[in-house]
C-alpha cells in the first residue's frame, strides 16, 4: 500500500507500504504500473486520484530531471491544473514523509493566519454565551483578540521552554495559567457570579478545543494542498 492507499487483489500492481517508503528503492518504484489516463477511466474519482498519485510518485522518482509537463505528456495522461495539482501533491507527500520537520515548521508559519480566522468564531460564540449582557460584537471581539494573543504569547514560551528543558510538565503549566486567566479574565470583563462565570467557562473551553482541533485540522489540509 503507497501512503494508505487501498489495494485492489484484483490488479498486479505493486505498492509500496507508507511505513517502509523510506526504505523504497528505485526497484520497488520500477514495480508500479505506469498506466496511461484512459487505462483509469474505469476507476472511481477517489480510486483514480490516489492511484494517479502513485504513479506520478514513481514516475517522478524514477525521471526526476523532468518537468510535469514533460511527465505528464510521456504518461500520456492530460497536461491539466487537476493533474499538475495532483503530481505536486505526490511530490509533496513523499517530501512530507522524509522532510517531516520541514511541513511542520511550513504549516507552524501559517499559525497567525489560522488565529486571524480563529478569533472571530470565538468571538460569536462569547457573544451567543453572554449574549445577555449589553455588550456589543466589537466589545466581545477586543476580549477575545486579548485572550488569544495571551494564548499565542504563552504558547510560545511553551515551545521555547519545552526546548531547553524538554519536560512536557511545562506544556501542562502553561496550559493551566491559561485556563486561570481566562476564568479570572472572564469573572472579571462580564462581571458575573462564580458558579455563572465557572458554568460557561466549562462550556467555552469545550468548544474551544472542538474548534482549535477542527481548524488545526484544515490549516494542515490547507497546508499541505498549497505545500
Amino acid at each position: 500500500m503507497l501512503y494508505g492507499f487501498s489495494l485492489n487483489d484484483n490488479r498486479d500492481d505493486v505498492f509500496i507500504d507508507v511505513g517502509n517508503q523510506n526504505n523504497a528503492t528505485i526497484e520497488d518504484y520500477k514495480k508500479i504500473k505506469l498506466l496511461a489516463e484512459n487505462e483509469l477511466d474505469t476507476l472511481g474519482f477517489t480510486e483514480r486520484s490516489t492511484k494517479k498519485i502513485e504513479i506520478y510518485l514513481a514516475f517522478d522518482k524514477l525521471n526526476p530531471g523532468k518537468s510535469i509537463s514533460e511527465s505528464l505528456e510521456e504518461l500520456d495522461h492530460k497536461d491539466n491544473f487537476y493533474n499538475r495539482w495532483l503530481f505536486k501533491r505526490a511530490i509533496a507527500v513523499d517530501k512530507v514523509m522524509t522532510e517531516p520537520g520541514s511541513f511542520a515548521s511550513y504549516a507552524i508559519g501559517k499559525l497567525p493566519f489560522i488565529i486571524f480566522f480563529f478569533i472571530p468564531v470565538f468571538t460569536l460564540i462569547l457573544w451567543l454565551t453572554f449574549g445577555r449582557t449589553n455588550y456589543t460584537y466589537m466589545e466581545h471581539l477586543v476580549f477575545a483578540f486579548h485572550s488569544q494573543t495571551t494564548l499565542f504569547f504563552l504558547m510560545c514560551f511553551s515551545v521555547f521552554f519545552h526546548y531547553l528543558f524538554n519536560s512536557n510538565w511545562l506544556t501542562v503549566l502553561f496550559i493551566l495559567s491559561y485556563g486561570i486567566y481566562l476564568f479570572f479574565a472572564l469573572r472579571r470583563f462580564y462581571k458575573q457570579g462564580i458558579l455563572k462565570t465557572l458554568f460557561k467557562f466549562v462550556f467555552l473551553n469545550v468548544i474551544f478545543v472542538i474548534l482549535a482541533i477542527t481548524t488545526t485540522g484544515l490549516a494542515i489540509l490547507a497546508s499541505f494542498a498549497v505545500y
